[in-house]
């Protein structure tokens, strides 16, 4: 264990060709060995776009493998983060695709996305649209039946790896005795010393691509129905985590 630590100290992290190996392999390991957090994921968002020309590739054939669904580009308003209760060496986890360790948002994650944002607006006007209504059924399937509308993971543009996708970012608790003791002795008093989290956030464009099972006249128009749906989803609620704070907004630019 010993000489492994000291091997992984020794590599030059910052030229790692997958940031996602540094980062749930080898993080634990440096940390312990005393490493600062900050430096360590300095060295990742700095590796994180060694991968681009074997990850273009694999995009590339992904994307060619899509001739039934309906697709577009949507680039993130600000930031971007999922996966922050993954567990990790740190207090923050980070959903990044296994193979390449490029972030990535899962379909199952824009599935229920979209499925929520159904019901609490497009439910609002149209009874068939609210959980367990006709048409989210359809869409969304049930326990006992799959839905029409299949999401793909959205995978990141190679051309976002260019500038590192991965941006350092930072949450700040500012009543850590208070939320640590699960009495609540006292109410927060505004008096305690704030303790900043670092962590990691994502920037960049992601593919998104939907697919509706059925004969294509008349798949067509729930297709165009579910990618709406998703348009809408992403620009005005936003995907994955501290969406409150604004993370997650992402909207449509011309695919590439």
């Amino acid at each position: 264990m010993q000489a492994c630590r000291e091997h992984i100290r020794a590599l030059d992290r910052r030229s790692a060709a997958h940031c996602g190996l540094l980062w749930d392999m080898g993080l634990k390991q440096l940390l312990d060995s005393g490493d600062d957090k900050r430096a360590l994921l300095g060295d990742i968002v700095a590796a994180a776009g060694n991968c681009h020309d074997v990850y273009r590739l694999a995009y590339e054939r992904w994307r060619a493998s899509l001739t039934q669904h309906k697709m577009d580009v949507f680039q993130v308003k600000g930031r971007f983060v999922t996966g922050l209760g993954l567990k990790n060496a740190l207090e923050t986890g980070l959903r990044l695709q296994h193979t390449y360790g490029v972030p990535i948002l899962p379909g199952s994650g824009l599935k229920g996305l979209c499925r929520h944002f159904c019901n609490e607006v497009w439910g609002l006007s149209d009874a068939a649209f609210r959980a367990g209504g006709e048409f989210d059924q359809l869409l969304f399937g049930t326990t006992s039946q799959q839905g029409l509308a299949e999401f793909e993971d959205a995978w990141m543009v190679p051309e976002s790896l260019k500038s590192s996708p991965l941006q350092p970012d930072v949450m700040t608790v500012h009543q850590r005795g208070y939320y640590a003791d699960a009495s609540r002795p006292a109410a927060p008093d505004g008096a305690s010393h704030p303790v900043p989290v670092p962590f990691l956030s994502v920037r960049g464009r992601f593919l998104v691509a939907i697919r509706v099972d059925g004969e294509r006249e008349s798949a067509g128009p729930w297709m165009d129905a579910a990618f709406q749906l998703c348009k809408d989803a992403l620009e005005y609620w936003g995907a994955g985590g501290k969406t409150s704070s604004g993370y997650g907004r992402m909207v449509p630019v011309v695919a590439r």
